[in-house]
């Protein structure tokens, strides 16, 4: 059977590589719309193990983002202050982007995080946990979170040394010790971004998490790494907090909810997906009535040939399952060549949630190429079906 499937799609070369572009475009489409829905969704998933979705980041889209600047830092301290004191906070989070140059030549950048902000982050590790970062309350060793990217160098367990370039005196050396690896899976805020979701750290670059070793002394941070988490239910009353407490000490800022950044990252995608969904279907609606009549077409001039089928034994019930084998071999095809060039796509494209071509994707696709061979393949068979012996003789003379 399968020889007789594939001398018959040679003899329709033709045919078959038109009908095999148009539903290679029409998977290759639709693996796209589906990496598109998947990549927002897991970039959802990714901030939810950060913070929850009523978190406000206070937008300060002045800062200069200078640091030492004493004044600027005094007049942040009174809003985490004031703010502390509402009953509409659950937390307040901060963390500050640092940099420690491990020797001459090597330097990383990397997150000191206030106790608050390492409670409320879901991290992914590998190796270890955040148990000493949690409980550290100063000392000559320093714990520290290392990324894989980093394990090789810096491995679970090990000690090192190295200035703290951001640091009042970046001359001082620090120890410290490696608690936990941090999955690559894991994505973190870049950090000094408004929105904040916009920078998202990979697991797979080398960065690090510290415990809070100093108060912080950075506008940057506070302008753009401060998030408030409200009691649920209380949005609304904690933003007119938030705005108050900020124009008090005359910092003009927006509240800008993690939800809110979650919809704007939707909405900038939302037009190439609807654009990529509607291309995919009307496309492969129009493939698929395509091989339809091109394969009933194909089933007149055939008779001949299975008249030859069935005069060596075949019935109508293995036409049929010729005629499907056909069908199947195309559309695999087609289907396998799209798997593999989205995968080249998504890898070109670097999404920041790190999507690729997954287990998932495909067999999403599986299911829509199996519902196209099943409406391909109705009025062919049924055609088979309806085909007389007497005709297939005719087709023979």
């Amino acid at each position: 059977m399968g020889y007789i499937i594939l001398r018959a799609l040679k003899r329709q070369k033709k045919k078959n590589v038109l009908l095999l572009i148009q539903f290679f475009v029409g998977f290759l489409a639709m693996f796209l719309a589906i990496a598109m829905v998947q990549n927002i969704w897991r970039y959802r998933q990714q901030i939810q193990q950060l913070v929850p979705e009523r978190a406000i980041q206070m937008a300060n889209y002045e800062e200069d983002g200078q640091t030492g600047e004493d004044k600027q830092v005094q007049a942040y301290e009174k809003v985490v202050q004031k703010l502390e004191k509402e009953k509409e906070i659950e937390r307040i989070l901060l963390f500050e982007n640092i940099i420690l140059q491990l020797d001459e030549q090597e330097e990383v950048e990397g997150l000191e995080m206030h106790l608050n902000t390492l409670q409320t982050t879901q991290f992914l590790l590998t190796k270890g946990s955040t148990k000493e970062l949690c409980e550290y309350k100063g000392g000559s060793v320093i714990p520290i979170l290392v990324t894989q990217a980093m394990e090789s160098t810096h491995p679970y367990g090990s000690e090192f040394t190295a200035r703290e370039e951001t640091s009042k005196d970046p001359k001082a050396v620090k120890h410290y010790r490696v608690v936990g690896v941090i999955s690559e899976k894991m994505k973190f805020w870049s950090g000094n971004m408004i929105p904040a979701s916009d920078g998202l750290k990979d697991g797979g670059e080398e960065w690090f998490v510290t415990p809070e070793t100093k108060a912080c002394n950075s506008p940057a941070a506070f302008g753009s790494n401060l998030i408030f988490v409200p009691k649920a239910g209380q949005e609304q009353q904690a933003e007119t907090k938030l705005q108050q407490a900020y124009e008090e000490q005359g910092i003009t800022a927006e509240p800008f909810s993690v939800k809110k950044q979650i919809e704007e990252y939707y909405n900038g995608q939302k037009t190439f997906i609807f654009v990529l969904i509607f291309f995919a279907v009307i496309l492969l609606f129009l493939s698929v009535l395509g091989c339809i009549g091109t394969i009933l077409a194909s089933i007149m001039q055939r008779k001949e040939e299975f008249g030859i089928y069935v005069s060596m034994g075949f019935t109508k019930r293995k036409l049929a399952r010729l005629i499907l084998g056909e069908l199947g071999c195309l559309f695999a095809a087609a289907f396998m060549l799209a798997v593999a060039m989205c995968g080249l796509v998504l890898t070109g494209m670097d999404l920041n949630t790190g999507l690729r071509m997954n287990g998932q994707m495909v067999g999403m696709g599986a299911c829509i190429m199996l519902v196209c061979v099943g409406v391909s393949a109705v009025m062919p068979v049924r055609r088979v079906g309806m085909l007389q012996p007497i005709e297939l003789m005719e087709g023979r003379r």
